[in-house]
């Protein structure tokens, strides 16, 4: 089938500003409260709030089984200057998540974003039963793995990926709540493969 046409084309390019702070982390059993801005690469090992706005990431963000993040208001954006070497997310284990994407601002409903010249690659999502995603999550060059648990809440998620595959107990019920700041968009080719 021919490709999709991409529902984000108007979304800008991000920016990296100047200069970049280095990578945050946090260690099991540890609460780190984060503020929007640049980052080289983020790690969740503990527990990471989030405050609201937008996070730029020029490596990578990952974590396991022991990670809690938390934002409301939040968008994960991930580029580099040189865009073929951009990062994307692996969270292996069943990280507990409870993400919104920001409801206005040039990235309003999205989620994660990374960023269109990435080159081919592999995210991971493994959220556990308590886990809570709001918006979309854009990977449009580079493929998006679900697995786990059964009683992840998805609101207004919309998937943009090269391939998105699903494991385990994964299932999506989704819902989009009014203000949420996502647009709707419909597919014009669908092919499964098995």
């Amino acid at each position: 089938t021919i490709p999709e046409q991409d529902p984000f084309v108007a979304v800008p390019a991000p920016t990296i500003p100047s200069p970049c702070n280095g990578s945050l982390s946090v260690s099991p059993n540890r609460t780190a409260n984060v503020s929007p801005g640049c980052y080289t690469s983020v790690n969740v090992q503990g527990t990471m709030n989030f405050a609201p706005g937008p996070y730029i990431i020029t490596g990578s963000m990952s974590g396991n089984a022991s990670a809690k993040l938390s934002c409301t208001g939040c968008s994960f954006i991930f580029t580099n200057s040189n865009p073929a070497s951009t990062g994307g997310i692996s969270f292996n284990g069943g990280a507990q998540f409870n993400l919104s994407a920001p409801t206005s601002g040039p990235y309003a409903g999205i989620l994660f974003y990374q960023d269109r010249g990435a080159s081919a690659g592999t995210n991971k999502l493994n959220g556990n039963s308590s886990s809570t995603f709001q918006g979309a999550v854009y990977f449009p060059k580079q493929d998006i793995t679900f697995t786990g648990a059964s009683g992840t809440t998805y609101n207004c998620l919309q998937l943009v990926a090269r391939t998105v595959t699903f494991m385990g107990n994964s299932k999506i019920t989704n819902n989009c709540p009014p203000n949420s700041g996502a647009g709707a968009f419909s597919g014009r080719h669908v092919r499964l493969v098995a």
